[in-house]
Protein backbone atom coordinates (compact mmCIF):
# COMPACT_ATOMS: atom_id res chain seq x y z
CA UNK A 1 0.00 0.00 0.00
CA UNK A 2 1.46 3.33 -0.91
CA UNK A 3 1.75 6.24 1.48
CA UNK A 4 -0.89 8.38 -0.26
CA UNK A 5 -3.53 5.66 0.01
CA UNK A 6 -2.57 4.94 3.60
CA UNK A 7 -2.82 8.64 4.52
CA UNK A 8 -6.21 8.87 2.81
CA UNK A 9 -7.48 5.90 4.83
CA UNK A 10 -6.14 7.34 8.08
CA UNK A 11 -7.79 10.67 7.25
CA UNK A 12 -11.09 8.89 6.52
CA UNK A 13 -11.00 6.95 9.81
CA UNK A 14 -10.11 10.12 11.72
CA UNK A 15 -13.08 11.94 10.19
CA UNK A 16 -15.42 9.07 11.13
CA UNK A 17 -14.02 8.98 14.67
CA UNK A 18 -14.42 12.76 15.01
CA UNK A 19 -18.03 12.57 13.85
CA UNK A 20 -18.80 9.80 16.34
CA UNK A 21 -17.16 11.72 19.19
CA UNK A 22 -19.10 14.87 18.35
CA UNK A 23 -22.35 12.90 18.29
CA UNK A 24 -21.50 11.26 21.62
CA UNK A 25 -20.75 14.66 23.18
CA UNK A 26 -24.02 16.06 21.87
CA UNK A 27 -25.96 13.18 23.42
CA UNK A 28 -24.18 13.66 26.76
CA UNK A 29 -25.01 17.38 26.75
CA UNK A 30 -28.65 16.70 25.93
CA UNK A 31 -28.97 14.12 28.70
CA UNK A 32 -27.28 16.42 31.22
CA UNK A 33 -29.57 19.31 30.30
CA UNK A 34 -32.63 17.08 30.61
CA UNK A 35 -31.50 15.81 34.01
CA UNK A 36 -30.92 19.37 35.31
CA UNK A 37 -34.37 20.47 34.17
CA UNK A 38 -35.98 17.37 35.67
CA UNK A 39 -34.28 17.79 39.05
CA UNK A 40 -35.17 21.50 39.08
CA UNK A 41 -38.83 20.65 38.49
CA UNK A 42 -38.78 17.96 41.18
CA UNK A 43 -37.29 20.48 43.61
CA UNK A 44 -39.94 23.04 42.69
CA UNK A 45 -42.68 20.47 43.22
CA UNK A 46 -41.28 19.54 46.65
CA UNK A 47 -41.08 23.17 47.73
CA UNK A 48 -44.63 23.84 46.57
CA UNK A 49 -45.87 20.75 48.41
CA UNK A 50 -44.07 21.76 51.60
CA UNK A 51 -45.40 25.32 51.37
CA UNK A 52 -48.94 24.19 50.57
CA UNK A 53 -48.92 25.60 47.03
CA UNK A 54 -47.36 28.97 47.90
Amino acid sequence: MNDIKRNAEINFYNRVATLLNEARNSVVQTVNKTMVITYYEIGRMIVEEEQNGK
